[in-house]
């Protein structure tokens, strides 16, 4: 696994441990081969990632599976031509996913705003 810890920008906040709330492991997912992450947190999510290849790494967090006061979604884009997956909290990275070509996969949770 080459695998390369690299901050590249924050898109949201999310609990850093289990909470009595009811709340999702965020899982981070890294593809060898594509050399691209995929974050997830839904079980379908989850099983989409391993059927690819994707390969769990750790638990980025823990986020909410439906909208509460003060959180925006984390939305999930892909490329099928990169064979890319781009997830992000904030207009400006819709819009950038949007006008790169990226199709919007869907909220895989809900995230504090940055």
């Amino acid at each position: 696994m080459c695998w390369k810890d690299q901050y590249i920008r924050e898109e949201g906040r999310a609990y850093a441990a289990p909470t009595q709330l009811a709340t999702l492991p965020l899982y981070l997912y890294w593809n060898d081969r594509l050399a691209d992450n995929y974050t997830v947190a839904k079980a379908s999510s989850i099983r989409d990632a391993e059927l690819r290849g994707y390969q769990r790494i750790r638990v980025e967090g823990h986020i909410f599976p439906t909208e509460q006061s003060g959180t925006v979604p984390l939305r999930v884009f892909y490329s099928p031509e990169r064979g890319d997956f781009f997830t992000t909290a904030t207009k400006v990275g819709v819009q950038s996913a949007l006008d790169s070509g990226y199709q919007d996969v869907g909220i895989e949770g809900y995230v504090f705003e940055k």
